[in-house]
């Protein structure tokens, strides 16, 4: 990687490349497991990572009540109670957050057992689980922050960190 231009990434790789940017606050919640990273192709082939923190992540659960229906090939709309979708969101929550401080021995079955616990629409259950499925594991949350650098400004600190993937 070289410096084309000042204050732009560049690289001449055919890679795919991950850039991270956190506050100084949302890489310590980020460690205390208060916080989540998402991560996917988004504008494009750009890779973005996108946190959620649990009111956030509370509300794309609920979003997912909009749907694609797998029979149809169209998008559909599923009322989903609202105790539900909140005991959902939490247990997945937990777990999610858990798994991405360490890593949770049986982590699938405990996922599958969490779906279990709740009668869902088949459109809404696979929604959910593909919005979960960009939802960083502690490797690759470990892997994302490594070699962070810090970019200090006047009104908040900033880090930063760029890693190659596999596209």
């Amino acid at each position: 990687m070289r410096t084309v231009r000042n204050c732009v990434f560049e690289t001449n790789s055919s890679s795919c490349h991950v850039i991270t940017v956190l506050s100084d606050n949302e890489l310590a919640l980020l460690k205390n497991g208060e916080l989540l990273l998402s991560v996917h192709k988004s504008q494009g082939e750009k890779i973005l990572t996108k946190t959620f923190d649990e009111w956030r992540f509370e509300y794309e659960i609920q979003e997912c009540q909009f749907c694609y229906d797998s029979e149809t090939g169209e998008r559909k709309y599923v009322s989903v109670k609202r105790d539900i979708t909140e005991s959902l969101s939490k247990n997945l929550w937990n777990l999610l957050t858990q798994n991405a401080i360490a890593p949770v021995e049986d982590f699938k079955q405990k996922l599958d057992n969490i779906f279990d616990m709740y009668e869902l629409d088949t459109s809404y259950a696979n929604e959910v689980r593909e919005f979960i499925s960009y939802i960083e594991d502690s490797s690759s949350v470990k892997f994302l922050i490594k070699d962070m650098m810090k970019y200090d400004s006047k009104y908040d600190n900033m880090n930063f960190s760029c890693h190659e993937v596999e596209c």
